[in-house]
């Protein structure tokens, strides 16, 4: 009886041993998948957004009355298309902290500044969609009213460009891109200085983070040419090959370590 359970006490207490390193393998699944999801969801909006604008008319970041026009054909279908894009922001930060834990498992000033910094981008990217969602109805009903003046139309395309140029420009492109690169840049490098991690996955996040600041740039009156929107475009295909392999990686290492 006693060695009965003594071995039932032994199984306990491995099984308890074993339920945080479970844990901490689920914890890896769910930030896999979660990436995997904001990660080929967010380029997709912002690269549907980069290549036509608000519903084909790419005018309407620029124009008042071409933007209030295509919310009034598509009432419905454009803020679904902004809360996503919100969505996604908000996803990237929860996803801070899992990608913090879970990734290069060493927490150093690094990875704590990269996590901040996706924090940032995910806010900001939250923010910019918002102008979409919130004022551009408001706006574009005024607009819209029979007894509204001459005077009122020229007061309303000033705010919707006011707002377009400092949440849709500064705030959505120009500091988006700039945190995003930064965050990815920096988590690329504690990958490259964890003992175990894929070298090549890190050189590829390096590149891709840094494509993405060079190409935060591209709003500013530089004369480059077009090498900056290279870089935005280029670094956004190099991102996502990169976050999703992260994820991926994310997935498989779980399933391997849970064989074992």
């Amino acid at each position: 009886m006693r060695q009965i359970f003594d071995e039932d006490r032994k199984q306990r207490a491995s099984e308890n041993m074993d339920r945080p390193e479970r844990n901490s393998l689920n914890l890896a699944r769910i930030t896999g998948v979660l990436l995997l999801l904001a990660s080929i969801s967010g380029v997709a909006f912002v690269f549907l957004e980069a290549f036509f604008g608000t519903w084909g008319d790419s005018n309407a970041e620029y124009h008042a009355a071409v933007a209030f026009a295509a919310y009034h054909q598509h009432p419905l279908a454009i803020p679904l298309f902004y809360y996503g894009s919100m969505l996604v922001g908000l996803l990237f930060i929860a996803l801070a902290p899992l990608l913090y834990l879970n990734v290069a498992r060493s927490q150093t000033p690094l990875k704590l500044i990269a996590a901040i910094s996706q924090v940032l981008a995910g806010l900001i990217q939250a923010l910019a969609a918002s102008r979409w969602v919130i004022v551009l109805p408001m706006l574009a009903q005024n607009y819209a009213d029979p007894q509204t003046s001459a005077a009122t139309h020229a007061a309303l395309d000033v705010t919707y460009q006011t707002i377009s140029y400092s949440l849709g420009l500064t705030l959505g492109e120009h500091f988006y891109l700039l945190f995003t690169g930064s965050w990815s840049l920096l988590l690329a490098i504690s990958l490259l200085r964890s003992p175990g991690e894929k070298v090549w996955l890190g050189w590829l996040g390096v590149v891709a983070g840094t494509f993405l600041l060079l190409g935060s740039f591209e709003q500013l009156p530089f004369s480059f040419g077009n090498i900056l929107l290279f870089f935005v475009f280029g670094g956004g295909f190099i991102w996502l090959v990169w976050a999703v392999s992260l994820a991926l990686t994310l997935l498989t290492t779980m399933g391997s370590e849970k064989r074992r």
